[in-house]
């Protein structure tokens, strides 16, 4: 949505482009430290801005049925720029032709997105996906200082559980085999989306 919204050139477009290329300036461990501010309580500014909307305050990072949904957000975010420039570059190579066809056919903007920019920028949409998901899949640094994995286990993926099992257990057999594991759902994953994008 946010390609769609800045594809195309308009005046001031650039600015509205900036906000989602911001977290290209920061490494994940500052990333990790920026949302876990602003999940804490009772500062943070999330908690902050639910009480503005007059819903409960959470302890976020703390919680069991929450914390894996605000790591994710924040994994989202700082995810964000790779996704949107690759999808936008996509959109802006694309072949003019039938949009302008379409045009005078005499078709709506969200039929042309449908039914043309959605069928073109496919392929591009499926790789994208495959790249966030393995990087999501080894993600380690954002995670470990947020959360430590827990509350208990609660955020607890495949490196972080391959890390505390090799370097705070010394099991380094079963560190092994949890990395063998990561590697092995990764290509699977792989090669499923890759099925697909052939498909």
């Amino acid at each position: 949505m946010a390609a769609l919204l800045t594809y195309k050139s308009f005046l001031g477009y650039k600015v509205f482009r900036s906000p989602f290329s911001l977290p290209m300036i920061f490494i994940p461990s500052s990333t990790a430290i920026l949302w876990a501010l602003m999940y804490s309580e009772p500062f943070g500014l999330i908690n902050h801005i639910m009480e503005f909307l007059r819903l409960p305050r959470e302890i976020w990072l703390a919680n069991p049925k929450t914390v894996l949904p605000a790591v994710s957000i924040a994994n989202a975010w700082y995810g964000t720029p790779m996704s949107y420039l690759m999808i936008l570059a996509g959109l802006e190579s694309l072949d003019t032709e039938p949009l302008e066809a379409s045009e005078v056919d005499g078709a709506t903007y969200w039929q042309k997105v449908r039914h043309i920019i959605f069928h073109m920028v496919y392929p591009i949409i499926l790789l994208v996906a495959l790249l966030r998901l393995i990087d999501v899949i080894r993600s380690f640094s954002l995670i470990w200082i947020m959360t430590q994995g827990g509350p208990g286990t609660s955020s607890t993926t495949l490196p972080v559980a391959t890390f505390k099992v090799s370097f705070l257990q010394y099991d380094y057999g079963m560190g092994s085999a949890w990395g063998v594991i990561n590697v092995i759902v990764t290509f699977v994953i792989t090669l499923l989306i890759l099925r697909r994008q052939k498909g």
